[in-house]
């Protein structure tokens, strides 16, 4: 079969335990400019990219995909920095965790009808994602308020700064990584009706200043609001029920902490390395915390009320 160019030259294939169709792998070298994948493969057809096919392509720009594709595997074109472009055939069903995560460079992406999964973080850090589309007939997402939302589980999976959080009940849950190193994410409101914050969901928002998580929210996940360096104030309204392991890790601003009454759990390091946290208003009853909670913060002091 003869090769659309060079850079797919250099391309592995791996024939599938039916030997219907092929899946592409990692290139033998790192790929640069443009790449254009085939359909067909000793003349089976091409469906899927493997799992960090394409990871670390810094220099990688273009890329044009067959439509015989249904799956993109999980971080498959993670670190691709320079990616501009990328066509995404109308039969891919699935799209992995981080598959385009760090592509700072993407400025739109179209999600076809077909597709039914999109993974946690699967546009994580896309800086200059700045569009996105959805298919007619795709009834499994939305994109509303410039927040990509799982319609079924009613997850809002992707946010950038413009996002405006719906509080019509077509959102219940921030998703794993939504709002990750979002680092020009300066404010965010959390509408009442949030029932959970996912893992990492606005880890590393260096920019993120004031956050009032309200008491419809449940349980506030792992990593959540790790790595908010200038989170200056924090409200924790009543009815919040866990904080998970390392759930404000590294918020070195933080000075003051008032925990809700209802709060029932507090995980590992959740509120470690906050340097700059002084007094944490705790209520009476809540039993004795894990030492590692405040796991360097030199000058908390515990006040229990």
């Amino acid at each position: 079969m003869k090769q659309p160019d060079s850079n797919a030259a250099l391309l592995g294939f791996i024939l599938s335990d039916d030997k219907s169709s092929y899946t592409v792998t990692a290139p033998e070298a790192n790929i640069s400019g443009k790449l254009i994948i085939p359909s067909e493969y000793n003349n089976l057809p091409i469906t899927k990219i493997a799992r960090s096919a394409f990871n670390g392509c810094r220099e990688l720009a273009e890329v044009t995909l067959p439509n015989t594709l249904t799956e993109i595997g999980a971080h498959a074109f993670m670190g691709c920095e320079m990616l501009t472009q990328i066509n995404l055939p109308s039969g891919i069903k699935s799209i992995g965790k981080y598959a385009f995560c760090h592509c700072r460079s993407l400025p739109r992406i179209t999600i076809p009808s077909a597709t039914e999964m999109i993974g946690e973080g699967a546009f994580r850090d896309c800086i200059s994602l700045a569009e996105i589309e959805i298919e007619s007939g795709n009834k499994s997402y939305i994109f509303k308020d410039d927040c990509l939302i799982e319609t079924a589980s009613k997850t809002l999976i992707w946010g950038c700064p413009s996002s405006k959080i719906a509080t019509d009940g077509s959102v219940e849950r921030i998703g794993n990584s939504a709002f990750g190193d979002r680092k020009d994410l300066h404010s965010i409101t959390i509408p009442n009706g949030i029932k959970e914050i996912g893992i990492e969901a606005f880890s590393a928002c260096h920019s993120l200043d004031n956050v009032t998580v309200p008491g419809s929210v449940k349980k506030i996940g792992e990593e959540a609001f790790s790595c908010c360096l200038k989170l200056l104030s924090l409200t924790l309204e009543n009815g919040i029920k866990a904080i998970d392991d390392a759930a404000f890790l590294c918020c070195s601003s933080l000075s003051r902490l008032t925990l809700p009454e209802s709060i029932e759990h507090i995980g590992e390091y959740a509120f470690a390395r906050c340097e700059a946290l002084g007094e944490v208003i705790m209520p009476a009853s809540f039993p004795d915390i894990d030492e590692t909670v405040f796991s360097e913060c030199e000058n908390v002091k515990i006040v229990r009320k």
